[in-house]
């Protein structure tokens, strides 16, 4: 089951958290986006894909706000999995990012004219867990804006893999 706190401990109401206790893990953000439903194309997508969706976030309609979507694939992760199935142009291998003992494999703007949401992909458990923050882009740029940039950063440092204790008991890891 996973949960959506309104504050935890020691943060201002400023600050969310997701905590998933079926998959071990928890991250925080802004207050100022708020929990929606996928759009409907996506949701299709998602699941032709195999992949479900675990929270969507909206700081208004469309791309032109900001979104967040956390989705997992629960196809086996590989990084040959990750340049054949998310690299925006095809085949390219992910750039790893370090944030804190995480690993993340990153894809941003691809080629064309066309806008790329960040995706930031993880390991967990051996599927793939995909963070992606899709807008607001500024004008002319394939990118999220540099203030969505800082938002990414802090949501990943915010990242938490929780460990069992014992059986229906997790910690922070």
């Amino acid at each position: 089951m996973a949960t959506i706190a309104t504050c935890a401990a020691g943060q201002s109401a400023a600050i969310k958290r997701y905590v998933d206790y079926n998959l071990g893990f928890e991250l925080s953000y802004p207050a100022s986006y708020r929990v929606t439903e996928l759009p409907c194309e996506f949701a299709r997508w998602f699941a032709e894909m195999g992949c479900q969706k675990l929270l969507y976030l909206s700081r208004g309609t469309g791309q032109s706000q900001g979104n967040i979507a956390l989705i997992l694939d629960r196809r086996h992760f590989s990084l040959a999995r990750l340049e054949t199935g998310y690299a925006h142009t095809g085949w390219v291998e992910p750039r790893q990012i370090q944030i804190g003992t995480h690993t993340f494999y990153f894809y941003g703007a691809g080629g064309g004219g066309v806008t790329y949401p960040d995706d930031y992909l993880y390991d967990l458990n051996g599927l793939i867990l995909n963070i992606k923050f899709d807008g607001p882009y500024a004008s002319g740029s394939k990118s999220p804006t540099e203030e969505t940039q800082q938002v990414e950063k802090k949501i990943l440092g915010s990242f938490r893999v929780l460990a069992v204790t014992a059986p229906g008991e997790w910690h922070r890891h």
